[in-house]
């Protein structure tokens, strides 16, 4: 077998013997998957962002001490969260072997229910956030031996 360079895209088994090795065949018979797992997200949902800032402050106290404060923020906006819509309630005698007959639409209607396991909504209405404080101080010996101390929140 030879590959073709370059590669197209538009074909990607140009010359391979046979053509697709994974072709897609349906019929009318195909059956709907039992307690199949679904995902929805939203159409125009915003793209995910982070802001960060930062201040930092030096002061010199006399001739052998220094201090200072470092301040380090940020925070991220339209984090993706999942929430489960059809979750399995827990019951008396729940084990992981019945989780899909515990899933709400299948004790609201057992009969359709059947074909939905796990429906995931996707939403991204996260956030997240981080702020840090470094305060430190520093006084110079004699004969360049300096001594340091350091506190984070």
């Amino acid at each position: 077998m030879t590959i073709p360079f370059p590669a197209s895209l538009a074909d990607p088994w140009q010359g391979y013997p046979g053509g697709n090795p994974f072709p897609l065949s349906t019929n009318r018979d195909v059956t709907f998957p039992s307690f199949g797992s679904y995902t929805t997200h939203p159409f125009h949902a915003p793209n995910t962002y982070s802001n960060q800032w930062n201040l930092s402050l030096q002061r010199q106290l006399g001739a052998d001490w220094l201090v200072s404060a470092n301040y380090v923020g940020n925070n991220i906006i339209h984090l993706w969260t999942g929430n489960q819509v059809n979750p399995a309630l827990y019951s008396p005698g729940a084990t992981t072997a019945n989780i899909n007959q515990r899933r709400v639409l299948n004790l609201q209607d057992p009969d359709q229910g059947k074909y939905y396991g796990s429906v995931q909504e996707l939403d991204p209405g996260g956030t997240g956030t981080y702020d840090g404080l470094l305060l430190s101080v520093q006084r110079r010996h004699a004969r360049g031996l300096t001594m340091q101390g350091n506190y984070t929140w």
